[in-house]
């Protein structure tokens, strides 16, 4: 148990253990043998050491310094409190052909971190001119190297030298951070923080980091790792690097005239090059012996063998005799060869080529490559496959294409003096409206609930007349998350490039239309990129309605995060704008965004008025959608204030709205919802049924969120009806699904169910540590539902194990729910004090405090819950006044249990021993 909270906030502060124990007073070894648990229970004053050093005051204090009086778990139940270390392997494929380096490859071998020793992480960077061979070196040697690195390697392309927008240290950190399986809503949006976890991650870590095309010192310095390995290529020499941060600089140069010739042997063939040694050196000479120009050249004559290489050397000469302005270019015989090889293809392959160039992203496919040269998808793969093999392109399996740095600059270059700056724009426009309406068609098939600004009329007709049709551009659900996880980095590079060159209007309208996509993976760090370009762009055309929709979405990012004071500012915003734009769709569903603000924080009553307000908006606006959500939501917190009747009212409308306009994401999670209800209700069939039907949906639709939400749900219900082992499956399988998608609140919900089931196989040392450690996460994450349920089930688990804090747990747990509206959590919290208080011998509280959870039970209508305060109260009228009034009580509780299809093993687990000595 201390381990995992020594752990927890060292890494919160981001701290390496040496830090800690400098900040600690502690030795660095101390440090080590709690968080690898060897020392199960350090000493008081350890803790009060520890406890110093992160700053913990008051209550928290106090938790943190009785931690290791907290039972230790059962390893083999329950997965250990630190994140399996995730198997990374990011590096691209090495090149084809790689010669020579051999002084280079040395070089980076002695710098490699040997030895089981962690000395202080190193970092190199590969320097040199453009076509060098700088990236084909780095992966070359990373391959090599990785035996050496088995945590892992972590790679990115900076775009340090890009014509496309290099990428900021932030986007590269988020990458990393969701790479090591960090839960994206656990990734902060501050440069500081990313870093200081990114830090705390690496620190210690056998890991190597592939940073390729840098531009600048201070685009690198916040990716260096804690330990490990740094190794970086850029043109740049990166002095500041060398100066204040020790890295080791292994320049390239071009590759020696033999190496040059073994490179040409090896893609032409070592006959073709023996054959005319002399023009093959001459060749190599006008490539200026750089790789990338080389491999051009001969994947020229490679395509076209009738050519000698003589004639090759011949025409690459004429070339360079016309390019006199190029003197003194490193990189001068690089784009020679690219004319050369270009010029080689047919007219539409070239324009295919130049306008390539232009597209925002890192590649791009054959649909969107068509929308851009407005031309088929046939012609497009064409065009592609002829790029390929003229090494003009690169292309992945999946049949994406993407350019190097230098020739998608040499593509622009060339578009802008070929297709000019009325080509391209055009070119650019078919692409936004390729993207633009198949983003708007995912939307329809995901979430069509979510608000989003209309798309405006196709700019882009053309010679070609190529139509692009969004009807029916998605089999289903799943093709259109597909579509969107493949094409992320090329729609938030898109919204950024037409935030800051224009139209405008593509960058709000495709941001808008992102929203819900970004909302259900919870990539915030793209979100925040898109949302901040687009309202900036938004703003300053002095656009309301698209900064009322941005703002809403940037207040989401805010409440993911539990900033409630940030979320309601940016709401505030939204409506603002929403009313200065006469939007009243925009208004009613700003006004339930700011009740879900209510809702997160525990305030239910002003939660239900606020979606109260919010239905009857977008019911006088006529909103479908509107009304749905804020059914929907109103039925979440009459379930949650134990208004069971109004709560099934409400998702009934929820669920017919929902299907009214073909929502299958909005369908599957009201089924949910409803299960949740019956269950609460004692309708075991009816709630089991509504869950399997969700739970196909969500698999269905690819709503990985729904599905955990329902697992947890369906295992609460196997809980309740005595199937104790599959509700442990299902517990398990809703806790590892909102691992993967990284969902905090569900995490913790699923963990509480699994706390139950725990409890009700016998283990209470395994669910008093279950709950503790979802205590923990509640109470750092600000989930109220989960804190207060995970108390209760501290009482109960703490009072079979003889925890003197077990009453304290059940009056924690009681308070608070009663403090946000929380009936049914209440009447649980009184059941649980109920029977603490009887073993204690006090028995006239048990009375009380039974007979106030059955009231409170019957008013919400928690059967269930009711029959186990009878239970109670029979064990405490059995103590005042023996078997004679408890009895019927006993006898009334064990009827409630079996007309609910309940198992009997709970009541011979709760009720009183002399009930079954009297009815063996």
């Amino acid at each position: 148990m201390t381990a995992a909270l020594v752990i927890t906030h060292r890494r919160r502060l981001g701290l390496t253990q040496e830090e800690l124990a400098d900040r600690s007073g502690l030795s660095v070894r101390a440090i080590r043998d709690i968080e690898s648990g060897r020392v199960g229970s350090p000493r008081p004053t350890t803790l009060r050491l520890l406890a110093d050093a992160f700053g913990l005051a008051d209550d928290d204090r106090d938790r943190f310094v009785g931690s290791a009086r907290v039972p230790a778990p059962a390893p083999s139940r329950e997965p250990a409190g630190e994140r399996p270390w995730p198997r990374v392997a990011q590096l691209p494929p090495p090149a084809g052909v790689f010669v020579g380096r051999a002084e280079q490859l040395a070089r980076l071998d002695a710098l490699r971190p040997a030895g089981r020793r962690l000395p202080a992480p190193v970092t190199a960077t590969v320097v040199g001119a453009a076509g060098v061979g700088k990236t084909a070196l780095a992966v070359h040697w990373a391959h090599r190297a990785a035996a050496h690195f088995p945590d892992g390697q972590l790679y990115a392309n900076l775009r340090g030298h890009s014509a496309e927008s290099s990428m900021a240290p932030g986007y590269a950190l988020a990458g990393f951070l969701r790479s090591l399986e960090v839960p994206p809503e656990q990734i902060p949006r501050d440069l500081d923080e990313l870093a200081a976890m990114y830090r705390s991650l690496t620190s210690g870590r056998r890991i190597l980091v592939l940073l390729d095309d840098a531009g600048t010192p201070d685009q690198v310095r916040p990716l260096l790792p804690a330990s490990g390995m740094a190794l970086i290529t850029s043109r740049d020499e990166l002095r500041g690097l060398v100066a204040l941060n020790g890295a080791h600089p292994v320049v390239l140069a071009p590759l020696p005239a033999a190496e040059s010739l073994v490179l040409l042997g090896r893609v032409l063939g070592r006959d073709r090059v023996e054959a005319d040694p002399g023009a093959a050196g001459e060749l190599a000479g006008l490539c200026a012996h750089l790789p990338l120009a080389l491999r051009i050249a001969a994947a020229d004559l490679t395509t076209h063998p009738e050519l000698t290489i003589r004639t090759a050397v011949t025409r690459l000469a004429a070339d360079r005799l016309n390019h006199l302005e190029i003197a003194g270019d490193p990189s001068a015989a690089v784009r020679v060869s690219f004319d050369l090889s270009l010029d080689a293809q047919p007219q539409p392959v070239q324009r295919v080529f130049r306008l390539m160039g232009t597209a925002p992203g890192g590649d791009i496919s054959i649909p969107a490559l068509a929308a851009l040269a407005g031309i088929s998808t046939g012609e497009a793969a064409e065009a592609a496959t002829l790029l390929a093999g003229a090494h003009l392109v690169d292309r992945s399996p999946t049949g994406r294409s993407a350019m190097h740095d230098l020739l998608r600059a040499y593509a622009v270059e060339r578009a802008a003096r070929e297709d000019g700056a009325a080509g391209t724009r055009a070119a650019l426009t078919r692409l936004y409206d390729h993207l633009l309406g198949l983003a708007d068609a995912a939307a329809d098939l995901l979430y069509p609930e979510v608000l989003r600004l209309p798309r405006p009329a196709s700019g882009s007709r053309h010679e070609h007349e190529f139509e692009d049709s969004f009807e029916d551009s998605f089999e289903d659900s799943k093709a259109a998350a597909d579509w969107l996880e493949a094409e992320r980095e090329n729609l938030v590079a898109a919204v950024i490039r037409a935030a800051a060159d224009g139209p405008p209007h593509v960058a709000w309208t495709l941001a808008a239309a992102l929203r819900g996509y970004f909302s259900m993976r919870m990539l915030a760090v793209d979100w925040s990129a898109c949302a901040e370009a687009a309202l900036a762009a938004a703003r300053a055309a002095g656009e309301c309605r698209p900064a009322a929709v941005l703002e809403l979405g940037l207040a989401w990012l805010h409440v993911r995060h539990s900033r409630e004071k940030e979320a309601i500012d940016h709401y505030t915003k939204a409506l603002e704008y929403a009313e200065e734009a006469g939007w009243v769709d925009c208004q009613a569903a700003t006004l339930g965004a700011l009740a879900s603000v209510h809702f997160y924080s525990g305030r239910l009553d002003q939660a239900a008025d606020g979606y109260a307000r919010s239905f009857r908006a977008n019911e006088e606006a006529g909103n479908v959608g509107g009304q749905a959500v804020q059914s929907s939501n109103l039925g979440q917190v009459c379930y949650e204030l134990g208004r069971t009747a109004e709560a099934a009212h409400h998702l009934a409308r929820a669920l017919e709205l929902y299907r009214r306009i073909g929502s299958r994401s909005g369908e599957s999670h009201t089924l949910s919802d409803l299960g949740a209800v019956y269950c609460v209700a004692g309708d075991f069939r009816l709630a089991e049924s509504h869950l399997d039907q969700a739970c196909a949906l969500e698999r269905e639709v690819g709503d990985r969120l729904g599905e955990s939400e329902s697992l947890h749900r369906l295992a609460a219900v196997h809980c309740d009806t005595g199937r104790l082992p599959r509700a442990h499956e299902l517990a398990q399988e809703a806790i590892a699904v909102a691992q993967e998608i990284g969902h905090l609140r569900l995490q913790v919900r699923a963990r509480t169910v699994l706390g139950t089931v725990h409890f009700h196989l016998g283990d209470h040392q395994q669910a008093f540590y279950t709950d503790h450690e979802t205590l923990r996460i509640a109470r750092d994450a600000g989930e109220r539902v989960p804190e207060i349920t995970a108390l209760i089930g501290l009482a109960r688990a703490g009072h079979r194990l003889g925890d003197e804090q077990s009453l304290d747990y059940a009056t924690a747990a009681l308070a608070l729910a009663r403090g946000t509206g929380h009936r049914v959590l209440a009447a649980q919290a009184m059941t649980a004090a109920s029977e603490i208080h009887l073993t204690r011998g006090e028995t006239a509280l048990a009375l009380s405090r039974a007979s106030d959870a059955i009231a409170l039970h019957e008013q919400t209508g928690h059967r269930p819950g009711a029959a186990r305060s009878l239970i109670a109260l029979g064990n405490a009228l059995r103590h005042e006044n023996g078997t004679g009034k408890a009895r019927p009580v006993w006898d009334a509780a064990r009827a409630r249990l079996a007309q609910l299809g309940m198992s009997d093993e709970e009541f011979r687990d709760l009720v009183d021993p002399l009930y079954w000595s009297q009815h063996a």
